[in-house]
């Protein structure tokens, strides 16, 4: 792929030979290598439950419950359409996995053409080290998959750019792309909406008469395309948010400007979520977040005039105000921001090449890049360690040992019940009683104890202790399971169901 540099082409980073497919190959083979030890350790939460829940289901009731949560049904029919109905977590996960590896392995050649060899390796590195990258490589949800079309998509953008119109149908490949990023996950048109601004910001219609038509024709025809499948979304969008449940109204008791940091902190504060800090000590992700942010500010400056660097710079600036936008009025979170990394870690990518080949610079610009992939590197693996998703399947085992599988079961963690399901005997139907946020408390679940005289509690984090009055006058019994604690509460411990008649009240 050739490269415009100050209006002209210039063929002198275009890959050539092998060197394509071979980077191809080490960036996929490279991230597999990251992922997949790891891919069932944790079991589901929520949204991969729906997930499995949906693929679960025939076509009809697939697409008419996609569809009706505010989701295009396109990952979840393609999951199906893989066979993966009633598979096990790992499987379930294992496309996102190869999503994700094939992405890194598109924006890997894609380095390699507008950076070099060395900004291939760094791509191909920085898609396997960035904590979030690795997360959702890890996920049955669509977003590693939102990640590849992306990926095509820009691949086939920079070919425009480049005016090598007549090889490979590039306008076809990037409509794609971008239909397919769109039409995977609602918050892939955003990202889209940003490569089609680094598309104009590029120059893409200055150039000549076919050049114009093709990208205006691409254009026309990408949004005709989500408008359309918009009308299918827009009306169950609208139903799901004036539910009690619908559209993470969780939210509404953040300020934009916390969830604005929140987002931002996930992408490129390197957090990761219930950190072990074993390999890395807490608060030292600081350091490589700083570094990362660098480095993208650097390849943005020092490309400047290339381009294909005003292209990705164009996108990253794009995404980034786009959600800034949205999240000022609208719940937001940092994964559907995450179409902004890829090509952020194509400016860091860049800023590295530029500075390694930097002679009076090259060494302390090693030293400092190989610091910097370190301390990534110990960040992820605390990542791939630790417990970002809670375990259900210790509190559900409890729950079968302890002939609890028909009862209430009071929780302040709202919409987990078919997650704990999941992981349930299947005679066994215990229901979860939780608060509707933001409309009920989350200590409310302690007034609903005192209704019975026997009451199971499953709390987490800041309402784990139960309060004088909901103990008074009965036997409490606990389990911890991590973030949660199972609590017994009993008024007369001979009507418990036997296995748990014996335990000692604290």
């Amino acid at each position: 792929m050739a490269v415009i540099i100050e209006g002209k082409t210039s063929r002198r980073l275009s890959p050539a030979g092998s060197a394509p497919l071979t980077f191809a190959m080490t960036a996929f083979l490279m991230n597999l290598a990251i992922s997949l030890p790891t891919l069932g350790r944790q079991a589901f939460w929520g949204d991969e439950t729906l997930t499995a829940q949906a693929v679960d289901m025939d076509v009809p009731a697939l697409v008419a419950d996609r569809l009706g949560a505010g989701h295009f049904p396109t990952y979840f029919l393609l999951l199906k359409g893989l066979g993966l109905a009633h598979a096990s977590d790992a499987l379930m996960r294992l496309p996102s996995a190869l999503f994700e590896a094939g992405a890194a392995a598109v924006f890997t050649v894609i380095a390699l053409s507008i950076g070099g060899r060395i900004a291939a390796v760094a791509t191909a590195v920085l898609f396997a080290l960035v904590p979030l990258l690795f997360f959702y490589a890890q996920e049955a949800r669509p977003y590693a998959l939102m990640l590849l079309f992306l990926a095509i998509a820009t691949a086939a953008h920079l070919r425009i750019i480049a005016g090598r119109i007549e090889q490979g149908r590039p306008g076809l490949v990037a409509t794609i792309g971008c239909v397919g990023a769109a039409l995977v996950i609602p918050a892939g048109i955003v990202s889209v909406a940003a490569l089609h601004a680094g598309l104009l910001a590029a120059g893409s219609m200055a150039r000549g008469r076919p050049e114009r038509r093709l990208v205006l024709r691409h254009l026309i025809v990408t949004w005709v395309a989500i408008g359309l499948a918009a009308l299918a979304l827009i009306p169950n969008v609208m139903a799901a948010a004036q539910g009690s449940r619908g559209l993470m109204k969780w939210q509404l008791g953040m300020s934009p400007g916390r969830r604005l940091v929140e987002a931002w902190n996930e992408i490129f504060g390197l957090l990761v979520r219930q950190d072990a800090n074993v390999f890395l000590p807490a608060g030292w992700e600081i350091v490589p977040s700083l570094g990362f942010v660098a480095l993208i500010v650097t390849g943005a400056w020092l490309g400047r005039k290339n381009t294909a660097i005003r292209y990705v710079t164009a996108t990253v600036v794009t995404t980034a105000l786009g959600f800034v936008v949205i999240g000022s009025f609208t719940v937001t979170a940092g994964r559907y921001l995450l179409g902004i990394l890829p090509p952020a870690i194509l400016l860091a990518s860049f800023a590295s090449a530029q500075l390694l080949a930097a002679g009076r610079f090259r060494l302390p610009a090693a030293a400092m890049l190989a610091a910097l992939a370190g301390a990534m590197a110990l960040q992820t693996l605390d990542a791939s360690i630790s417990d970002t998703r809670f375990n259900w399947r210790r509190p559900a085992d409890f729950i079968a040992a302890n002939d609890l599988g028909h009862a209430e079961i009071l929780t302040n963690m709202p919409f987990y019940e078919a997650t704990l399901r999941r992981y349930l005997p299947a005679n066994m139907a215990p229901t979860l009683r939780a608060p509707l946020p933001p409309i009920e408390p989350p200590g409310i679940i302690w007034q609903w104890s005192r209704e019975t005289p026997n009451a199971y509690v499953l709390a987490f984090d800041g309402d784990a202790t139960p309060p004088p009055e909901a103990v008074a006058g009965r036997t409490v019994c606990s389990w911890a399971f991590g973030r949660a604690t199972f609590f017994v509460l009993a008024a007369n411990m001979t009507t418990l169901p036997a296995p748990l008649r014996g335990c000692a009240g604290n």
